[in-house]
């Protein structure tokens, strides 16, 4: 993962889906008005016919008026729709209406999870082969106040997991002299991590790395990535990456899609910051699900020395391709 070497604070704040406490933070007064007008929303007609539907793309605009803005703010709002826009909100709704404060649409990580002590998140070994593209898609996250020093990470990869080989591609969120910068960075151990655009919070960040499409290039695997600012126009690119034959089946031992507490250029762990929940969507391997025959899948969470848990992935959505990670508390 990306070593940081700048002196960073940070914090992460979770998109509260249909958590009204989430932004009912000011007075007693503006509480019960956001209350007032979470319910008729979720009482109205257009959005009960959305939920019956499974239209997500309606629910989004039955949310997105300027009565809920103006409780919540607008960006709150534009985060939130942008997630039902673009499918984020998946599983059932039994989960995603799991009452007050609720910021995770999934249920917790079944009872195998392993530990890590700086990932949160998913790893597939394939029970035979080996992987060959990998995909995952999450929101950037908003960042506020947290202790000095602080970091967080979202990335997804092939390798790593049994193999010393890992070609990875994902954001780092941190705070720089009182400002917050996102970064979009890739990966290619034991080489550094390199920075490739600053990405604005609240934009959807696509992965894809996969093998180079043209046939007189063997060696050359591509990173393409796709930012979607809220609002805003995508932005898309591609790293090509020259791999020998040897690195190429190293990577393809095992998939990642992690949270992380990225570390420091001597190995130290920063403190982790308050990353919220981070939604991963569109999350394959070899264009199947994290859980698709063939896969051994394994979950993972993010625990302290002292043994204390950080951060637990939730259970895969109904397609295999979702998952949440977040707190104990948050999931």
């Amino acid at each position: 993962m990306k070593k940081i070497a700048a002196i960073l604070g940070t914090v992460v704040l979770g998109l509260g889906v249909f958590a009204i406490p989430a932004f009912a933070d000011t007075t007693t007064n503006q509480a019960t008005v956001g209350m007032v007008a979470m319910q008729s929303i979720m009482s109205s007609g257009t959005m009960q016919k959305a939920m019956t539907t499974g239209d997500f793309t309606q629910m989004a605009s039955a949310m997105n008026t300027p009565e809920i803005k103006a409780i919540m703010g607008e960006q709150h709002v534009n985060q939130m729709t942008n997630y039902m826009k673009n499918g984020m909100m998946g599983g059932t709704y039994g989960n995603m209406m799991g009452g007050s404060g609720s910021t995770s649409i999934f249920t917790p990580a079944p009872a195998n999870v392993q530990q890590s002590q700086n990932w949160a998140g998913y790893v597939d070994t394939p029970q035979s082969g080996s992987y060959t593209s990998i995909t995952g898609t999450w929101m950037v996250p908003d960042i506020t106040s947290s202790q000095q020093d602080a970091a967080s990470a979202q990335w997804v990869g092939l390798g790593g997991a049994s193999s010393s080989d890992l070609l990875q591609m994902g954001t780092t969120e941190t705070i720089e002299n009182g400002q917050q910068i996102n970064k979009l960075f890739w990966e290619k151990l034991p080489s550094p991590a390199t920075d490739v655009v600053t990405v604005p919070t609240g934009a959807t960040v696509t992965v894809d790395i996969a093998p180079s499409t043209d046939p007189t290039q063997t060696s050359v695997w591509n990173l393409t990535y796709t930012i979607t600012p809220s609002g805003g126009q995508a932005q898309t690119g591609t790293i090509p990456v020259t791999l020998d034959s040897d690195y190429i089946a190293g990577i393809g031992t095992s998939a990642e899609w992690i949270s992380e507490d990225p570390s420091t250029y001597n190995n130290q762990l920063y403190p982790l910051a308050n990353m919220g929940t981070i939604n991963y969507q569109s999350a394959t391997v070899n264009g199947g699900a994290i859980n698709a025959t063939g896969n051994n899948v394994e979950p993972f969470e993010l625990g302290s020395t002292n043994g204390s848990v950080l951060l637990v992935p939730s259970a895969l959505g109904s397609d295999g391709k979702s998952f949440s990670t977040g707190t104990p508390a948050q999931l």
